[in-house]
């Protein structure tokens, strides 16, 4: 009986310290000015959903330290996502959660209009693609080719890919006679039988928001972009599956997306900052977010350090769009009237 009591415990133990197995996907954030441009992808369905994308609409995030994110020792923005993105939650977190926000949204008022308030509180929404990346030209033209054929997570800060791609369904749909039928040869559910391909332009101009297109690509007489036999292999496609947890990344909980102990955190964090605003200590300044590097939102805990861009000695700017609140959501087929295929 001892015997295996020991060994039961051991187990235990050993299991307990097994590491979050580390996702083969590249984690692209298009907020980057170094991503931008242009991606053409093979899209591939999340494996919960069944859809071949997540949208999220008014992503809570604040930048902060966190024990649970090398311990403390950097900064990180930390998500609170809607509600329903966390499952069954029970009641005690289900409560947790509530006051939670209640706190973050009280951190933003107090805060007022503090120059670069954004880089430290925002709301964000959010579209996710899953996919193999046949190319990648940057906002110059230049092909970013260490990144062809390899599988990525395509995460863009806004709404409009999901309703770009609404309507670039439906004007295909329209310009081959109202046929369906070429669907299947860019969202197929399985890697092969696929003939085509999405294509997003993603940039960032100088007025708020993004300019953002969607279109398609498909194999010709002249050149075949994807082999419909051959499809994609395995060891490319193994790591599709559900995208929300690749986005989370370190920020899951051990057995759910709801990370309780980021939660306690949390509320500790929001109820300091609380108390230093109602004593009237001032807010330090900011320092605005890198978005020509890493942004250590998407750190799946690689190890990598994230980089950092030095305090600012200009005169604070304007906030970007996504300081402000985000717009009424927009309705999932992009207000298109076209039922999406998934």
């Amino acid at each position: 009986m001892s015997d295996f009591i020991d060994d039961f415990l051991a187990g235990l133990e050993e299991d307990k310290q097994q590491p979050r197995q580390q996702s083969g996907l590249e984690k692209i954030l298009m907020s980057s000015r170094d991503n931008q441009g242009t991606v053409v992808f093979a899209p591939f369905k999340d494996s919960l959903t069944g859809k071949f994308y997540i949208l999220i609409n008014n992503c809570r995030e604040y930048k902060t330290t966190i024990s649970t994110y090398r311990d403390g020792n950097d900064e990180v923005w930390v998500k609170i996502l809607p509600k329903e993105f966390y499952g069954e939650l029970n009641a005690a977190q289900s409560a947790l959660y509530d006051e939670v926000v209640g706190l973050f949204d009280q951190v933003d008022s107090d805060l007022g209009e503090i120059a670069n308030k954004w880089s430290i509180i925002r709301k964000r929404s959010y579209s996710i693609f899953q996919g193999v990346l046949t190319n990648h030209l940057n906002s110059a033209g230049v092909q970013q080719k260490e990144r062809l054929g390899k599988p990525a997570l395509l995460i863009f800060p806004s709404r409009q890919p999901i309703n770009e791609l609404a309507v670039a369904i439906k004007n295909k749909i329209a310009g081959m006679g109202n046929s369906k039928e070429w669907i299947p040869a860019v969202f197929s559910p399985t890697s092969t039988g696929r003939e085509g391909v999405i294509t997003i332009s993603f940039t960032k101009p100088d007025s708020p928001g993004y300019d953002c297109s969607v279109g398609f690509e498909f194999n010709s007489n002249y050149a075949k972009i994807v082999d419909p036999v051959a499809g994609f292999p395995e060891e490319v496609t193994k790591d599709f599956g559900n995208i929300l947890e690749e986005f989370l990344g370190w920020q899951n909980g051990n057995d759910s997306r709801f990370n309780e102990t980021n939660f306690r955190e949390m509320k500790k964090i929001f109820t300091a900052e609380l108390a230093k605003l109602n004593a009237g200590i001032p807010k330090e300044q900011p320092t605005p977010e890198n978005k020509n590097g890493v942004d250590p939102m998407i750190d799946g805990g690689s190890g990598q350090a994230p980089q950092v861009t030095p305090p600012t000695t200009t005169a604070p700017q304007p906030a970007p769009e996504t300081s402000a609140s985000p717009a009424p959501d927009a309705s999932p087929d992009g207000g298109t009237g076209v039922e999406l295929p998934f």
